[in-house]
């Protein structure tokens, strides 16, 4: 991808996101990060380049402080990615609203993330060869524990999990945002969860200030 490509897919950015987020711009900081994600999003053999292990094949997990953007960095690309590259596009959740949904109506909720996240044919048949893009937001931020009739799990944990096995048959892709470090991610999750997230997902620091201040 070129300057000049790369100048008018910003150009794009820029005006989808206005509407997003108050005062939107790319900073400095930004136009990396943005600039990687769309060699990634336009399936760009530059992006294994940037850092030894990147792969298109693996999903992404975004990690930064509070307020720095990733939020509405995945919102833009949201948009951008069925606008412009695809019909489709990926799911966005917050991890929070699926705790909720799991301690109101139980394990039914789990396999919307896992078995059945698949595209389907017109009768209802799920491809394997088209496995969904989720994107879980705000990674952390939900309770650790969540509790359905007695039954008590950690949700996020449940669902990596299985991702992770649908990664390694399927390719399935997962995306995240967080404001954890690995650590945490591991006092939190598990030692299991943090090392499959590595496996399946690209790494992305987002550098900043809290822009909400």
């Amino acid at each position: 991808m070129n300057s000049l490509k790369f100048e008018k897919c910003l150009t794009i950015i820029e005006k989808i996101g206005s509407p997003l987020a108050n005062n939107f711009a790319l900073t400095e900081s930004d136009l990396m990060i943005y600039k990687s994600l769309l060699l990634y999003f336009h399936g760009n053999p530059e992006f294994e380049k940037i850092i030894p292990g990147y792969s298109l094949k693996k999903g992404l997990i975004v990690r930064g402080g509070i307020g720095t953007g990733k939020t509405t960095l995945f919102k833009v690309f949201k948009i951008y990615y069925k606008q412009y590259l695809s019909k489709y596009s990926f799911h966005l959740f917050s991890t929070t609203s699926i705790v909720d949904s799991f301690i109101i109506n139980g394990a039914i909720v789990l396999p919307s993330h896992g078995i059945h996240s698949f595209k389907r044919s017109v009768d209802g048949i799920p491809d394997f060869k088209q496995p969904i893009i989720k994107c879980y937001d705000d990674l952390g931020v939900e309770p650790k524990s969540a509790n359905h009739f007695g039954n008590a799990r950690n949700v996020i944990a449940d669902i990596f999990l299985k991702r992770y096995d649908l990664f390694m048959k399927y390719g399935m892709r997962t995306f995240i945002s967080t404001n954890l470090s690995p650590s945490q991610i591991e006092k939190f999750y598990g030692q299991r969860v943090r090392s499959r997230l590595r496996e399946m997902c690209n790494e992305i620091i987002y550098e900043g200030e809290d822009r909400r201040r």
